[in-house]
């Protein structure tokens, strides 16, 4: 099988494929993987006309515009000469392109999207033009079908059932030495939760702090590390730390940190903990179970899926103060050495990019036959 991973995204800041590549790489990885069962390459467009092999995938850049109706003819004339059997899109957002690129590979060649977080446009043409691009796609890839859900509610997507299960992107972080983290990190033992995302009211920090503060009420050894690298609500988290006793003494404020350094974090700490109320992958869930940190995480179609679910997980609704505090509760009393196994052998089996390698091209071979 010929397959080929699309990005009509024109990175123009970019001139090298290895930069690019290295910006988007959790997207990316499981090509490395798939090689050894397909004849694979990745397509991307920057700043330049180049092409480099990386982990013995073939990479091609071609220059383009991120404007709505433009085509990179280039780039189609060179897929159509790769004679693909299968070709990956990433994005539901290139409706025109998509248009193009079946009108230039013909009927027989399979098309995928896999989606990023994206909805349905607002504006009556683009949308009309999706809704047309999707009598062109042959399957779409969420992370979980509930994030499909409403692209088929608003009619641009047909059909549920040319929706399936596949992560958009895995991660290469592992799982270090607890001790040796926790020594260099300063954290002592007892119950340690690990809040890593955005203070944005969609994460809901709030409500992570708010059932925090009754939990260490109750467990004074708890511990909060939260690490974020955007601030939007850093003043109002702030507030609610400072109006409390308890968190001031319990919530530790970290900030950002080198992406490179969340495995120690993730590997130190007992319990990663998301109030999310909307997710399109869940990166830092993903991360997290990487390295054997136990989620206790919202019960949304994401965090479902990927904790098999919520069997690899303690679940609460969005928003429920009480709920989380349950959750919490139940992840302090539960068999901590025996979840932090499954969840690692969870990851290499469903959430590893060999994983999404297999799901990929178990799509393919569907579409194919």
């Amino acid at each position: 099988m010929r397959f080929a991973d699309l990005n009509y995204y024109a990175n123009n800041d970019l001139t090298d494929i290895r930069a690019a590549i290295s910006r988007f790489g959790t997207s990316y990885g499981y090509l490395s993987v798939m090689r050894s069962i397909a004849d694979v390459r990745g397509i991307l467009h920057l700043n330049s006309e180049t092409a480099t092999e990386i982990s013995g995938v073939p990479y091609s850049g071609f220059k383009s515009r991120n404007k709505f109706f433009h085509i990179p003819f280039g780039t189609h004339r060179f897929i159509k000469s790769k004679k693909p059997d299968v070709v990956l899109v990433q994005g539901i957002v290139f409706p025109v392109q998509v248009i193009a690129l079946r009108f230039a590979l013909g009927k027989k060649v399979k098309i995928i999207a896999q989606h990023h977080g994206e909805q349905p446009f607002v504006n009556t043409i683009k949308r009309r033009l999706q809704k047309l691009a999707d009598k062109y796609i042959d399957a779409y890839l969420f992370t979980a079908k509930g994030n499909a859900q409403n692209w088929v509610n608003e009619g641009v997507i047909s059909d549920i059932d040319k929706c399936y299960e596949v992560l958009e992107a895995s991660t290469d972080l592992n799982r270090l030495d607890k001790k040796t983290c926790r020594e260099q990190l300063g954290i002592p033992g007892g119950l340690n939760f690990l809040s890593v995302g955005r203070l944005i009211p969609g994460k809901d920090p709030l409500t992570v702090l708010s059932a925090f503060e009754q939990f260490a009420s109750e467990n004074p050894e708890a511990r909060l590390y939260m690490i974020y690298q955007d601030d939007t609500m850093l003043e109002q988290v702030k507030m609610k730390i400072v109006q409390s006793a308890i968190l001031k003494n319990t919530v530790h404020l970290v900030g950002k940190v080198d992406h490179r350094k969340l495995a120690s974090w993730f590997t130190a700490c007992d319990f990663f903990v998301s109030g999310s109320h909307h997710e399109a992958a869940g990166f830092a869930l993903i991360e997290c179970m990487a390295c054997g940190c136990i989620p206790v995480v919202t019960d949304i179609p994401p965090f479902l899926s990927i904790t098999e679910n919520g069997k690899l997980a303690f679940t609460f609704k969005p928003g429920d103060v009480n709920g989380l505090l349950q959750a919490m509760q139940r992840a302090a009393l539960s068999d901590r050495n025996k979840l932090t196994a499954d969840v690692l052998s969870h990851f290499e089996e469903h959430l590893s990019y060999k994983a999404i390698a297999d799901g990929i091209y178990n799509v393919c071979r569907e579409l194919l036959r």
